[in-house]
Protein backbone atom coordinates (compact mmCIF):
# COMPACT_ATOMS: atom_id res chain seq x y z
CA UNK A 1 0.00 0.00 0.00
CA UNK A 2 2.99 2.32 0.42
CA UNK A 3 3.66 2.40 -3.32
CA UNK A 4 0.13 3.54 -4.13
CA UNK A 5 -0.41 7.28 -3.75
CA UNK A 6 -4.07 6.73 -2.94
CA UNK A 7 -3.24 5.22 0.43
CA UNK A 8 -1.29 8.25 1.62
CA UNK A 9 -2.98 10.89 3.76
CA UNK A 10 -3.36 14.11 1.78
CA UNK A 11 -5.20 17.35 2.44
CA UNK A 12 -8.53 17.87 0.73
CA UNK A 13 -9.54 20.87 -1.39
CA UNK A 14 -10.02 23.06 1.70
CA UNK A 15 -6.66 22.14 3.22
CA UNK A 16 -8.12 19.82 5.86
CA UNK A 17 -6.51 16.44 6.48
CA UNK A 18 -8.16 13.68 4.50
CA UNK A 19 -9.00 10.22 5.83
CA UNK A 20 -6.10 8.47 7.56
CA UNK A 21 -4.36 5.50 6.01
CA UNK A 22 -5.76 3.12 8.62
CA UNK A 23 -9.35 4.05 7.72
CA UNK A 24 -8.64 3.62 4.01
CA UNK A 25 -7.36 0.10 4.65
CA UNK A 26 -9.69 -0.98 7.46
CA UNK A 27 -12.88 -0.11 5.56
CA UNK A 28 -12.25 -2.65 2.76
CA UNK A 29 -11.13 -5.26 5.30
CA UNK A 30 -14.37 -4.78 7.26
CA UNK A 31 -16.40 -5.04 4.05
CA UNK A 32 -14.68 -8.28 3.08
CA UNK A 33 -14.99 -9.71 6.59
CA UNK A 34 -18.74 -9.05 6.82
CA UNK A 35 -19.57 -9.49 3.13
CA UNK A 36 -21.20 -6.09 2.77
CA UNK A 37 -20.81 -3.10 0.47
CA UNK A 38 -18.54 -0.15 1.40
CA UNK A 39 -21.68 1.94 1.97
CA UNK A 40 -22.32 0.09 5.25
CA UNK A 41 -19.12 1.34 6.93
CA UNK A 42 -18.87 4.78 5.30
CA UNK A 43 -20.48 6.52 8.29
CA UNK A 44 -18.40 4.59 10.81
CA UNK A 45 -15.16 5.64 9.08
CA UNK A 46 -16.53 9.16 8.41
CA UNK A 47 -16.15 8.95 4.62
CA UNK A 48 -18.44 9.69 1.75
CA UNK A 49 -19.95 6.68 0.01
CA UNK A 50 -17.91 7.50 -3.10
CA UNK A 51 -14.65 7.59 -1.15
CA UNK A 52 -15.54 4.36 0.65
CA UNK A 53 -16.18 2.64 -2.69
CA UNK A 54 -12.93 4.07 -4.08
CA UNK A 55 -10.99 2.74 -1.07
CA UNK A 56 -12.49 -0.68 -1.64
CA UNK A 57 -11.66 -0.70 -5.35
CA UNK A 58 -8.06 0.47 -4.78
CA UNK A 59 -7.58 -2.10 -2.01
CA UNK A 60 -8.85 -4.98 -4.17
CA UNK A 61 -6.83 -3.89 -7.21
CA UNK A 62 -3.62 -3.41 -5.21
CA UNK A 63 -4.04 -6.69 -3.34
CA UNK A 64 -4.62 -8.53 -6.61
CA UNK A 65 -1.58 -6.89 -8.20
CA UNK A 66 0.69 -7.71 -5.26
CA UNK A 67 -0.43 -11.29 -4.59
CA UNK A 68 -1.76 -12.61 -7.91
CA UNK A 69 1.54 -14.14 -9.10
CA UNK A 70 1.96 -16.17 -5.93
CA UNK A 71 -1.58 -17.06 -4.88
CA UNK A 72 -3.72 -16.80 -8.02
CA UNK A 73 -1.85 -19.27 -10.18
CA UNK A 74 -2.92 -22.61 -11.61
CA UNK A 75 -2.03 -25.51 -9.33
CA UNK A 76 0.50 -28.09 -10.49
CA UNK A 77 -0.47 -31.73 -11.06
CA UNK A 78 1.00 -32.65 -7.67
CA UNK A 79 -1.00 -29.92 -5.92
CA UNK A 80 -4.19 -31.04 -7.69
CA UNK A 81 -3.64 -34.61 -6.51
CA UNK A 82 -3.08 -33.37 -2.94
CA UNK A 83 -6.24 -31.24 -3.03
CA UNK A 84 -8.31 -34.11 -4.43
CA UNK A 85 -7.12 -36.56 -1.78
CA UNK A 86 -7.67 -33.98 0.99
CA UNK A 87 -11.24 -33.26 -0.13
CA UNK A 88 -11.99 -36.95 -0.43
CA UNK A 89 -10.69 -37.69 3.08
CA UNK A 90 -12.40 -34.68 4.71
CA UNK A 91 -15.69 -34.45 2.80
CA UNK A 92 -16.00 -37.99 1.46
CA UNK A 93 -16.56 -36.67 -2.07
CA UNK A 94 -14.11 -38.05 -4.63
CA UNK A 95 -13.02 -35.74 -7.44
CA UNK A 96 -13.96 -32.49 -5.66
CA UNK A 97 -11.63 -29.68 -6.71
CA UNK A 98 -13.83 -26.69 -5.91
CA UNK A 99 -15.76 -25.36 -2.96
CA UNK A 100 -18.78 -27.20 -1.62
CA UNK A 101 -20.56 -23.85 -1.45
CA UNK A 102 -20.27 -23.44 -5.22
CA UNK A 103 -21.74 -26.82 -6.18
CA UNK A 104 -25.06 -26.81 -7.96
CA UNK A 105 -26.67 -30.23 -7.84
CA UNK A 106 -30.24 -31.44 -7.73
CA UNK A 107 -31.56 -32.66 -4.42
CA UNK A 108 -34.30 -35.14 -5.19
CA UNK A 109 -35.79 -35.08 -1.70
CA UNK A 110 -35.92 -31.29 -1.48
CA UNK A 111 -39.21 -30.18 0.13
CA UNK A 112 -41.18 -27.98 -2.22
Amino acid sequence: ANSNLFFQQKPDTYGRKGPCIQAKVMLPLQCLAYGVSPRVFSDYFQMSITLARTCFIHFINDTTTIYSNKYLCMPSKIQIEQILSLHESVHGVPGLLGSLDCLHCKWHQCPK
